[in-house]
């Protein structure tokens, strides 16, 4: 079964999204601010992470940086999801 570290902030959203996930059959961790799922990710490395930019703690451009640092997540495809629409963390997004 594939795995996927979820980070959102907003407990209801996450819930939400984890319990879609789950329903087509993805494990799915949640971690609700950047420092809990940095922490998940490396004592279960995912096959998949979905990022709000906006997290509290460690946003999400933030745990990209540290995660692109090591070997172990060279492959693991990180997608960010933000209600922000402003072109500028647009571009940091892409950037990233």
């Amino acid at each position: 079964m594939k795995k996927i570290l979820l980070l959102e902030g907003d407990t209801i959203l996450s819930k939400d999204m984890s319990n879609i996930l789950r329903l087509a059959n993805y494990e799915v961790e949640v971690a609700n601010n950047g420092k809990f799922g940095l922490e998940t990710a490396y004592q279960n490395i995912p096959d998949l992470i979905i990022c709000n930019l906006n997290l509290p703690d460690l946003d999400g451009i933030g745990l990209l940086r540290i995660l692109s640092r090591h070997v172990d997540f060279n492959l693991v495809p990180f997608i960010f999801i933000s209600k922000d629409k402003s072109l500028e963390s647009i571009i940091r997004m892409m950037d990233m």
